[in-house]
């Protein structure tokens, strides 16, 4: 595998100011069985879904709560009042 102009150049033996450098030529290789990185792309697939499905019920919940319970205006908010005791929510 090339990476376009680079990967054929000769070595270079030295640069300005007496610097030195060389270049080689290096390959991306990997064995047949060599399939680590997806690992970790499955994991986080997996994590991700687990984090999703329990936001997505929490915001269900929290929903649901809202419309079932009595609710007031107060200050220019809605208070819902629980019968209850839960987690309190604000988004003022």
């Amino acid at each position: 595998m090339s990476f376009g102009p680079l990967a054929d150049a000769p070595p270079i033996e030295s640069v300005e100011r007496g610097l030195a450098l060389t270049l080689h030529r290096v390959g991306l290789q990997s064995e047949p069985g060599d399939v680590g990185p997806t690992y970790w792309l499955w994991l986080y697939g997996i994590v991700t879904t687990v984090m999703l499905a329990r936001f997505a019920r929490n915001v269900y919940t929290l929903i649901r709560k809202a419309a079932d319970n009595p609710s007031q205006p107060f200050r220019g908010a809605t208070l819902v009042r629980l019968s209850a005791t839960g987690l309190p929510y604000t988004f003022l």
